[in-house]
């Protein structure tokens, strides 16, 4: 149908269903929307781009920076599917659990960037140059936090957009239920 654009940045990427190629209706597209939808955000931000964070980054969207290419699963500290399944609660908290262990278990080097030098240093090692025409940094003002409530065979969930500034105060920007 029909709608006047609101001629400004998305506030939700939910929106990026009413850009041709990306219609929920059309089984293909959805699809191809449901591949972006762990590699993008729509942040509420006055001030442009906001920096990608390398230690938060999935290896997809650190292998789509230039320079990184396809070494992006080597650099990435962070591992796409350890939160997709979450371990059951009553288990969660006992370090024995052979399901949460399996969960967190991973051979690959997960610390932390403490800066984009020894960012750039790895990068410019494994790939022999080093990554500077992409914006990005070794920290995030944004965070989404998601709650899942399943009862009697129904799931809710409720997605929180936050916001912390500088002095590190943190403020709701946005909550959603049920949709990205």
């Amino acid at each position: 149908l029909p709608y006047r654009t609101s001629n400004s940045d998305f506030s939700s990427i939910s929106e990026l269903q009413l850009v041709k190629g990306f219609s929920p209706s059309v089984e293909e597209e959805n699809a191809h929307y449901e591949l972006l939808v762990p590699h993008i955000a729509a942040l509420p931000t006055d001030g442009g781009p906001v920096a990608v964070n390398v230690n938060t980054a999935t290896p997809e969207l650190l292998s789509s920076m230039s320079g990184v290419g396809t070494l992006g699963a080597e650099l990435s500290r962070w591992d796409t599917a350890a939160y997709e399944d979450y371990p059951a609660c009553e288990n969660f908290f006992d370090l024995e659990a052979e399901e949460v262990a399996d969960t967190f278990t991973d051979d690959r080097d997960t610390s932390a960037y403490e800066s984009t030098t020894i960012f750039d240093t790895e990068a410019a090692v494994e790939s022999g140059e080093i990554v500077s025409d992409t914006e990005y940094g070794v920290s995030s003002r944004y965070f989404q936090v998601r709650i899942d409530i399943a009862m009697e065979g129904v799931t809710l969930s409720q997605y929180t957009l936050m916001e912390r500034d500088d002095e590190g105060k943190v403020r709701v920007l946005s909550r959603l239920r049920d949709v990205l």
